[in-house]
């Protein structure tokens, strides 16, 4: 990530007065500097990966699947807003993904993994291909090289996914 990096993120979780406003401008500025660099790269982007940035919230999505099948990676999401509906990203990769941990201690990780940021690039000199990174809640770094991906809304037919994982697992 360029932008939004783990050290940016965790410098969020400080718990200082002073450290945590430093991490929260440092931040802002991130905001910034990403959505101007969205603006200038934005007519190389195909109309799906615009209409994923235009039409969905992100972050702090359920991450409820990921997986692959040949070419194809498969993240879907549980959406917080609009809520009640799942989102399946199909990535068609041009290379194999990569999926680090970042590091963060253990206090800063969550129980249920959520999308937290992402930021998408132009690969240059790479006839249509595409980075997607995404940080997640458990401390994962997600790299996926693509040259397209197609967002499917889907209604959810259960108030919540799995309402009773968190009972059976005791939590």
């Amino acid at each position: 990530m360029k932008y939004f990096t783990p050290e940016k993120y965790q410098a969020l979780q400080a718990s200082s007065g002073e450290a945590m406003d430093a991490g929260d401008d440092n931040w802002e500025r991130a905001v910034t500097d990403y959505e101007r660099h969205l603006q200038i790269i934005r007519p190389d982007l195909p109309e799906s990966i615009r209409h994923l940035q235009d039409d969905f919230y992100l972050h702090d999505a359920d991450v409820i699947l990921m997986g692959r099948q040949g070419n194809d990676f498969v993240i879907a999401l549980w959406l917080t807003t609009p809520p009640g509906n799942f989102l399946v990203l199909t990535y068609y990769l041009v290379k194999e993904p990569t999926i680090t941990s970042i590091g963060c201690p253990r206090e800063q990780l969550s129980r249920k993994t959520k999308w937290l940021f992402d930021e998408i690039d132009v690969v240059p000199g790479a006839e249509r291909t595409f980075i997607h990174t995404i940080l997640l809640s458990n401390g994962c770094h997600v790299q996926l090289s693509f040259r397209e991906v197609r967002a499917a809304l889907l209604q959810s037919l259960l108030p919540e996914p799995f309402p009773h994982a968190e009972t059976l697992a005791g939590v």
